[in-house]
């Protein structure tokens, strides 16, 4: 009598799970009393282990082996190739779908999704590759050393256009600020009279500024002359000088320093002054003379 056969995958019966989760019986044995096992069974396995492995999914145990083992790995590898397969071709980047027009060696319009060599001196076209529309165009090795010859021979020429556009930008500024001037010089002297007027009165202040800062020069000098003739008298005498006149003359000097700077200043302001008047007399009485152009044309 032979031996009752061990539960191995061939002789596991395929099972459907009830309403209940009992198994359902088939023919040829259930899952409580097995069929023996045929003779090519490891063969018929592993020939039909795809479709068997999804149907006996509980329900039973089996017994691994070497070669199920070795089988099952090379089945469990093939998903994750693939998955990583897809993965890596969904990050390529997004040119990879353009198409390149170019000429081939006989002259002809070619289109492909490689570019070869000697296309790239030649020059080509990038089309978008659903589309068809021109993305970007490279220019040949020729075509772009023609246009940095040419860009260089243009170069002074766009220096000097570059110039002259920095030109009349400044001189529309100069026009616009001199319209300024203009406005303010007309709203301050209603007239000629009225300007000549201010002048005067403003050149007699200076003026006067300047003779008082000569008489205090003047003061100054004989103030400082006199310290210093009393510390000389010291000195002949053989006694010492004292500190309190060595500040006054030294605050004299420092004094006399400060008001030459003071007059300088005063002269310099009285010959700017009369330059300035000067030109917005010759400017007022042109403006005013142009007004009155204009208002003898509105009538």
């Amino acid at each position: 009598m032979a031996p009752s056969p061990k539960a191995t995958l061939a002789t596991l019966c395929v099972a459907r799970a009830t309403e209940k989760l009992r198994p359902k019986n088939i023919s040829n044995g259930n899952c409580i009393s097995p069929a023996p096992p045929p003779l090519n069974a490891e063969k018929v396995f592993a020939t039909n282990d795809t479709k068997n492995k999804t149907n006996c999914s509980r329900g039973f145990t089996f017994v691994q082996t070497p070669y199920r083992m070795k089988l099952m790995k090379k089945l469990n590898f093939y998903p994750v190739s693939l998955l990583a397969l897809a993965l890596s071709l969904s990050s390529m980047p997004s040119y990879a779908g353009n198409i390149y027009r170019f000429h081939d060696k006989n002259g002809v319009s070619t289109l492909s999704k490689t570019l070869p060599p000697y296309a790239s001196q030649q020059g080509y076209e990038i089309l978008d590759d659903k589309s068809f529309r021109v993305i970007e165009r490279v220019m040949s090795t020729k075509e772009s050393i023609e246009q940095s010859n040419a860009e260089q021979l243009a170069a002074p020429a766009k220096r000097l256009e570059q110039q002259e556009q920095l030109k009349q930008e400044q001189r529309k500024r100069l026009d616009k600020e001199q319209k300024i001037v203009d406005q303010n010089l007309l709203d301050i002297y209603p007239s000629v009279q009225d300007l000549i007027k201010t002048r005067d009165d403003y050149f007699a202040y200076i003026n006067k500024q300047i003779a008082d800062t000569n008489l205090q020069h003047d003061h100054l000098q004989q103030k400082l002359h006199q310290l210093q003739q009393a510390a000389a008298e010291k000195e002949l005498s053989g006694k010492p000088i004292s500190n309190k006149l060595n500040e006054q003359i030294e605050t004299a000097q420092k004094d006399i320093v400060d008001n030459e700077l003071h007059l300088e200043n005063l002269q310099n302001d009285n010959l700017n002054s009369s330059h300035q008047y000067e030109h917005d007399l010759i400017r007022l009485r042109q403006l005013q003379s142009m007004r009155r152009e204009a208002e003898a044309d509105s009538q």
